[in-house]
């Protein structure tokens, strides 16, 4: 939730890791008074301080992220994309547009211990051809960007532009 309310506030572009954090922190401190008053169970109490860590090192791969061009263009997206009579939907985390490449990517943010898991696909050779395949290990992420590429707010979202990354919430933060 925290989050989210970064994501539509207005230091969501901001390059300063320092001001992102602090807007984190207080965020969070307010769902906990909000949601638990001022009496907040010790172990709430440190769960919150376990997630304003996390939300730091974030912070900090966030404002490096906006230098590099990267744009917050919407969160919690609800989206969706037909394949026949089958339609998929889902809630995308975080939609970013890079304003020099124009590229756009997805983010999924997990609260994963370790890099490892977020492995989203692997990259073995076709025996039979000799060329690099890539073998999806969850549809999440692939759904997602076929989803954007339909949603008819971001017409200039295309496929061929639209990449897809795990941002990972762990004690040691990392983005793919």
């Amino acid at each position: 939730n925290a989050l989210e309310a970064w994501g539509s506030g207005e230091l969501k572009d901001s390059t300063d890791a320092d001001a992102i954090a602090a807007e984190l922190e207080e965020k969070v401190d307010a769902l906990l008074a909000e949601r638990f008053g001022l009496e907040i169970p010790a172990i709430v109490a440190l769960q919150g301080e376990s997630v304003k860590r996390r939300l730091h090192r974030f912070a900090a791969l966030q404002a490096a992220r906006a230098v590099e061009g990267w744009r917050v263009m919407a969160t919690e997206r609800k989206m969706k994309v037909v394949y026949g009579h089958t339609t998929v939907a889902g809630r995308c985390d975080r939609i970013d547009f890079n304003e020099r490449t124009g590229e756009w990517c997805v983010v999924d943010y997990k609260t994963w211990d370790s890099k490892d898991r977020a492995v989203a696909f692997e990259q073995p050779k076709d025996k039979e051809t000799g060329k690099t395949i890539r073998v999806w290990k969850s549809l999440q992420l692939p759904l997602y960007c076929a989803m954007l590429d339909a949603d008819p707010d971001f017409p200039e979202a295309k496929r061929e532009h639209i990449t897809a990354s795990y941002c990972i919430l762990a004690p040691r933060c990392q983005a793919l």
